[in-house]
């Protein structure tokens, strides 16, 4: 877990802080919980998106990875 600050605004601190008393959590948890829940929406709205058809469309040999494509893409000079 990584530690983050974030600025509110008063009102939105004094929700956030009921919320948590009310749900009996911390404001972090409250704050994670909305993030997630916000994710879910935002994942939900964009399933239907064609750039995501072209997940799994490729094979690897195991040799090159997702991670090496900047060296497959862009090859050094001496290796063209």
């Amino acid at each position: 877990m990584k530690r983050t600050n974030i600025n509110l605004e008063e009102d939105q601190h004094d929700y956030v802080k009921t919320l948590a008393e009310q749900e009996g959590k911390s404001i972090s948890a409250v704050i994670r919980d909305a993030i997630e829940a916000f994710r879910g929406i935002a994942m939900e709205r964009n399933k239907d998106d064609p750039i995501y058809s072209i997940l799994g469309m490729g094979s690897s040999d195991g040799k090159i990875s997702a991670e090496d494509h900047d060296d497959v893409l862009y090859p050094k000079r001496d290796e063209q």
